[in-house]
């Protein structure tokens, strides 16, 4: 997988992000950074993306209701993660998740 970084400026679930989750070691980074005043989480689900969309989050408990820029990882498998962005005030904040590859 190669890195993916978005952008949320509003009160809302970014995409969600599908993982390799046969990748073996699974290894992925998610950083977090805020420009401005906001109240962010980053979530992941097990549900099967590739059957539809995912219904079931649950909260990453390093990055949950997180007021400052912040940095957390996955080392068990994960079908999807995603940021959501619980409230704002002025500004954004900038999602980025990086799996890690066994590929040459």
């Amino acid at each position: 997988m190669n890195l993916v970084t978005y952008t949320i400026n509003s009160v809302t679930a970014g995409r969600t992000v599908n993982m390799d989750y046969r990748q073996n070691p699974f290894c992925v980074s998610v950083g977090a950074v805020i420009n401005g005043t906001a109240t962010y989480s980053v979530q992941h689900t097990f549900d099967d993306l590739a059957n539809g969309t995912a219904t079931n989050f649950m909260q990453n408990t390093n990055l949950n209701g997180t007021t400052a820029t912040g940095a957390t990882n996955y080392a068990f498998p994960v079908t999807g993660i995603r940021g959501n962005v619980t409230a704002l005030g002025t500004g954004s904040v900038t999602f980025t998740i990086i799996q890690a590859s066994n590929a040459p």
